[in-house]
């Protein structure tokens, strides 16, 4: 089985350690595929891999590519994972299993509106799974998109304190840039909040650690990259 990642910048990538040590029993390897352009994943997809991740910043612009879609993909807007079928390329997102498994223990009833910094592939994954939960997702941006979005020069202490559940959906604070993290109002934040924060690595980032001497709960990005990790190693091993 001959596996890889799509993706810009992914020398940080975990994920060659987490489905390599699947893979290589089967005498398959997982290799890093780096892409500069939408040029050249097609390219890897044109050769003979079986099966890929995707990741920023392909996760939609690669949808235009395959031959197909599952529903819920199709619905988010977003894959990153994909499996060579019948029909070709087929596309999937396992961010969903991820994002459930990470947050589904630790959600209240106060956690009934959240912000989603961010607005790519994995933070539509994550507004997916929250509006199955009922609970209403309002991205954050640079720039205006739509009504369900905010600018961060709009995150004032009123709108800290309104949205108990915040998730870091961008790449800042991830390697090699660790001293980054979201510009929102640190001091807003308290006990009755839940920072989850997609990042792995570190697995403890700056986002997560002045969010907790705040007195804030934190959840790292490394139980949503297992959870989609194995979601991904199951189609693939089920197209077999």
């Amino acid at each position: 089985m001959k596996l890889g990642l799509l993706g810009k910048d992914i020398g940080h990538s975990l994920s060659p350690d987490l489905v390599g040590k699947r893979v290589e029993p089967l005498n398959g390897n997982y290799s890093l595929c780096s892409c500069n352009s939408l040029k050249d994943v097609s390219g890897y997809l044109m050769q003979d891999y079986d099966g890929f991740n995707v990741t920023m910043p392909y996760k939609s612009s690669i949808m235009d590519l395959l031959d197909a879609l599952d529903p819920e993909a199709e619905a988010i807007g977003a894959v990153n994972t994909l499996v060579r079928c019948q029909e070709g390329w087929k596309g999937y997102n396992t961010d969903i299993k991820g994002i459930e498994e990470t947050l589904s223990p630790h959600l209240t009833t106060w956690h009934t509106k959240a912000l989603i910094l961010g607005t790519g592939g994995a933070a539509r994954a994550a507004a997916h799974v929250l509006r199955s939960w009922e609970v209403w997702p309002t991205f954050v941006s640079r720039s205006l998109s739509d009504e369900e979005t905010l600018r961060y020069s709009d995150l004032d202490h009123h709108v800290i304190q309104e949205y108990l559940l915040i998730i870091n959906a961008s790449p800042v604070g991830q390697w090699p840039d660790v001293e980054q993290r979201p510009l929102i109002p640190y001091e807003s934040v308290g006990q009755e909040h839940l920072v989850f924060d997609m990042v792995y690595n570190p697995v403890i980032t700056s986002f997560l650690k002045t969010v907790a001497e705040k007195g804030g709960k934190t959840l790292d990005g490394m139980t949503m990259l297992q959870g989609q990790a194995e979601a991904s190693w199951k189609l693939w091993q089920s197209s077999r």
